[in-house]
């Protein structure tokens, strides 16, 4: 389980517009397990619904294993070339479940 934290974008022109998004995810481990690590992927959305094949990927990472009861961070922090204010972060996995989605400020 996890919760998007942080989620924003800066713009400049410089001399083209270019926006940055960030964003982190704190995954947690509830169980009384060691979770091995997995695959996530953030992409960049119109909405909180994840479309395969029509919202952009921003990141491919790896959590690395996370003890029980134990949390860990995985910062991300993508270059936009349009401004991405009112589109959502999403955080999906190896299935294309979302496991968390925020808007961008």
């Amino acid at each position: 389980t996890g919760t998007l934290q942080k989620v924003t974008s800066k713009c400049q022109l410089k001399p083209t517009l270019t926006c940055t998004v960030q964003a982190q995810f704190l995954a947690f481990n509830p169980t009384s397990a060691v979770v091995p690590g997995t695959r996530l992927r953030f992409f960049l959305s119109t909405n909180a619904t994840f479309e395969n094949g029509v919202d952009p990927l921003l990141v491919d990472a790896v959590t690395p294993a996370i003890k029980p009861g134990k949390k860990k961070t995985i910062s991300i922090s993508e270059p936009q070339s349009t401004n991405p204010s009112g589109m959502f972060v999403l955080v999906v996995d190896n299935s294309g479940a979302v496991l968390a989605a925020a808007p961008i400020p």
